[in-house]
């Protein structure tokens, strides 16, 4: 939640300080991670966490096709990070 919030902070500071009239978030967001490494690596740890979080109600809630479409997603992060166990 910090991140998202973080995240938020740093889209109203941009619409604040711009002359023109500011981009959408999604478009900002977008050019924000090919600008700066660190907001892509930041985007993408709340990506996997958001992911983890999925999976961790899918399995609270026996939500079976949820788990399913969680896995899949899950299948290429393992593959990233060279678990072939798991993947």
């Amino acid at each position: 939640m910090s991140l998202h919030l973080l995240k938020r902070k740093a889209y109203s500071t941009y619409c604040s300080n711009v002359d023109d009239a500011p981009q959408e978030q999604e478009i900002w967001d977008q050019l924000s991670r090919t600008e700066n490494p660190q907001f892509k690596y930041w985007s993408t740890i709340m990506e996997l966490e958001l992911l983890m979080c999925r999976f961790v109600r899918s399995l609270r809630e026996g939500h079976f096709l949820l788990y399913i479409q969680v896995c899949d997603e899950l299948c290429s992060w393992f593959h990233v990070m060279d678990h072939t166990n798991y993947a």
